[in-house]
């Protein structure tokens, strides 16, 4: 490029990519990339100012094969931005492990329920009540500070609790509820009385799985017809970014989007193209691999 003095520089981008054989200059240059090259900055909505990078990251994934962690990192919770009371976690791919990893952070701050409106299976990790009054609760809460509350249901899984919901915020600092069912599958679309959210709710994480995205709806979807209905597609067309954008928007659900199972920098591509099309903050990331970004 030429400055304007006329004289001839080259640009320091130009410079790394000279060295993308070797080992270190090939994670600072990637790191470099996605911190600044335009072309991959993370995309810009009008009054929605982008806090990345100093506030919206854990792990940056420095490698284009695989992520590796730097020092910089983040807790979900506060990348998320979760307040005290009734946090709603709906969608697929990833709602059970979203709402423990936030458990397993938030305990620090307060005490922490966690429970469902649907079904999810009993913790291993956790204390759980399936049978409990408030006085009950209260005091296992003192004693545990984060713990699972639940009605046994079939299948060895439980469903909502006996103390109604209402009531559950005024016990805990922090209520988190799985409050949508997916069958196990990355992605979903939604009856009209999906999801089940509890009127108490301040705010909604919107979970969906990028393992989906180029597999044929019938396989990756829950609720398929639907979502070949609100995409306009057919059950054997695989899903794209812009047919899964376009159900979420048609559906307006969730105050944010996380969007897992981002493990690649195919994936991660495929992830800012989807916060380009969404007007509400979209996050990404691996929840078991401990590594997300903000792409909004």
């Amino acid at each position: 490029n030429n400055s304007k003095d006329g004289t001839h520089c080259i640009p320091v981008v130009s410079v790394l990519r000279c060295f993308l054989n070797r080992g270190l200059i090939r994670a600072f240059s990637t790191f470099y990339f996605q911190l600044f090259d335009p072309q991959t900055s993370p995309p810009q909505f009008p009054n929605k100012p982008c806090n990345f990078p100093s506030k919206c990251y854990n792990k940056i994934i420095l490698s284009t094969s695989s992520p590796s962690p730097t020092t910089l990192t983040m807790k979900l919770t506060e990348l998320l931005s979760i307040h005290p009371g009734l946090t709603a976690i709906i969608g697929s791919g990833g709602k059970t492990t979203a709402m423990y990893t936030l458990a397993r952070e938030l305990q620090a701050l307060g005490t922490v329920l966690c429970t469902t409106t649907t079904h999810i299976r009993p913790p291993t990790h956790l204390p759980l009540l399936t049978t409990a009054s408030l006085s009950t609760l209260a005091t296992a809460l003192q004693r545990h500070r984060c713990l699972c509350i639940g009605t046994p249901a079939a299948n060895n899984k439980l469903t909502a609790p006996s103390i109604p919901m209402h009531l559950l915020p005024a016990l805990a600092d922090y209520v988190l509820v799985e409050a949508d069912g997916s069958r196990g599958l990355p992605l979903k679309a939604h009856l009209p009385y999906e999801p089940v959210i509890p009127p108490e709710t301040t705010q909604t994480i919107l979970l969906a799985g990028a393992s989906g995205l180029l597999c044929p709806v019938q396989n990756a979807v829950h609720r398929s017809e639907r979502f070949c209905a609100l995409a306009g597609i057919t059950p054997q067309t695989a899903v794209t970014v812009q047919s899964l954008a376009r159900v979420l928007l048609l559906e307006n659900l969730g105050d944010k989007i996380f969007i897992n199972q981002v493990e690649t920098s195919e994936a991660i591509q495929q992830a800012r193209l989807l916060a380009s099309l969404m007007p509400r903050p979209v996050f990404a990331g691996s929840l078991k691999g401990e590594n997300w970004i903000c792409l909004s």
